[in-house]
């Protein structure tokens, strides 16, 4: 990134990160750019915790690129760029939650939004949306927050 080391207090990615090929430079990236003491904070919704059949990723990676990671990788990679992890915390929960509502008020909202998006995209977004509530619901695909510091 266009930033000198050192650059920021803190760096904030919400579930971003899983659309970054490379987990390790990424973070060591974030880390070159956090002043001493910064921290960093962010989320990936696509942990694999569970059986994924591959017509569920396809759906749920439908949106673009997508980097599914086992548990443990993100932690690995937060230690690997030097940074102390100060809280790792499951949010899958509210991943279904809010997949499944935003599903339902768009679905409540049908004819103006296919007016709108097209019927195509309308109904590829449902899709999307209603299989990330069930990944998540089910727990095979989870969402997880990270905090971390840079020492110093």
């Amino acid at each position: 990134m266009p930033f000198a080391d050192r650059a920021f207090d803190a760096v904030l990615c919400v579930d971003a990160v899983n659309h970054l090929a490379d987990r390790f430079a990424t973070l060591a990236e974030w880390a070159r750019l956090l002043e001493l003491g910064g921290r960093l904070l962010f989320t990936d919704p696509l942990v694999l915790t569970g059986a994924v059949s591959s017509d569920e990723l396809a759906i749920r990676a439908s949106l673009g690129f997508y980097l599914v990671v086992p548990p443990g990788l993100n932690e690995t990679a937060i230690a690997a760029a030097g940074l102390s992890l100060l809280r790792g915390e499951d949010r899958t929960a509210a991943e279904a939650e809010i997949a499944g509502r935003w599903h339902d008020a768009r679905a409540r909202r049908r004819d103006r939004l296919e007016k709108e998006e097209g019927a195509a995209f309308f109904d590829k977004r449902q899709r999307f949306l209603a299989t990330t509530a069930e990944l998540a619901g089910s727990g095979r695909l989870s969402r997880f927050l990270y905090a971390a510091e840079k020492p110093g």
